[in-house]
């Protein structure tokens, strides 16, 4: 299939190829880390996430990659659901100080003031033990996953007095394959989500999504688009030339939809044409690694 033909129709995770579905199980990094994109909707799609709870889930996200060692590399945050765009990256050996500096960012002063008195007054033995309950946790998807939803949904009930399930089901990942067009096209999906939503017409006017918020200077994110890019051996590896793309691609989806459709408005997938020429391949022979 060529890139003009067809891409229109098929959603990028199953055009990327992208290998397996996780449900939940764990996976094992290959060349070191892999890239998973996850996505869970809130329960009977309700519109329960105003812009407090996207910002509370983002700031959570964030810092429960931290912890987990798990890098954003793109994000969209809808009303009734969410993408993630994820780089797993393979277990590592972390000192004790490194893990207690992780734990820090999560948890709240009082819990951590008391691990560390129990830490402290523990033999070696016994530190091992600690260190090795909070690392088990490190690296590994189903573990992030379950604690960002479990401690967004604690927040959310607190703050908006609400019972009952918050989430419809546990949360679906596609593994994605770690191949240029496949990163990229991906990544265009998540942070054209809100355009093809027809919440707003450009790229840039979007809230919640990995590329605004990096532009606004949240330089995590910004972090993460940039390791994206490198990781699909771009020639632009800046968050401005990724940007630009996507305005550029929602220009050529426009073009493309009025001579398909005679104008009519249309909700879909952004072309590949502008991404394509973006994306043209490096001089390298392989993408680097993850860093």
């Amino acid at each position: 299939m060529s890139i003009e033909n067809g891409l229109h129709e098929i959603p990028p995770t199953v055009w990327a190829g992208a290998a397996a579905q996780t449900r939940g199980r764990r996976i094992l990094p290959q060349d070191g880390y892999f890239v998973v994109h996850v996505t869970s909707r809130v329960v009977q799609q309700r519109l329960l996430l105003d812009e407090e709870a996207k910002e509370a889930f983002l700031n959570l996200s964030l810092d429960w990659g931290h912890f987990s060692g798990i890098q954003i590399l793109t994000v969209a945050l809808m009303d009734n659901h969410f993408h993630l765009y994820l780089l797993v990256k393979e277990r590592e050996k972390l000192t004790g100080e490194q893990v207690i500096e992780r734990l820090k960012r999560v948890w709240p002063d009082k819990k951590m003031s008391q691990w560390l008195k129990r830490y402290d007054k523990s033999s070696a033995d016994a530190r091992r033990l600690l260190l090795k309950e909070q690392t088990d946790r490190m690296y590994d998807l189903p573990a992030y996953m379950r604690v960002l939803k479990q401690t967004f949904s604690t927040w959310y009930n607190r703050q908006h007095n609400y019972k009952g399930t918050l989430w419809e089901g546990r949360y679906c990942s596609m593994v994605v394959n770690q191949v240029q067009e496949s990163l990229l096209r991906v990544a265009m999906y998540i942070d054209l989500n809100p355009v093809r939503a027809g919440v707003q017409e450009t790229a840039a006017a979007c809230a919640y999504t990995g590329v605004t918020e990096a532009v606004r200077g949240n330089g995590e994110l910004a972090a993460g688009i940039v390791q994206l890019l490198r990781m699909a051996k771009c020639k632009d590896c800046s968050v401005e030339g990724y940007l630009e793309v996507l305005e550029q691609c929602i220009r050529t989806e426009k073009d493309w939809a009025r001579k398909r459709y005679d104008g009519k408005p249309r909700k879909g997938y952004a072309s590949m044409a502008a991404l394509w020429q973006y994306a043209a391949p490096c001089e390298q022979a392989a993408a680097p690694k993850a860093e």
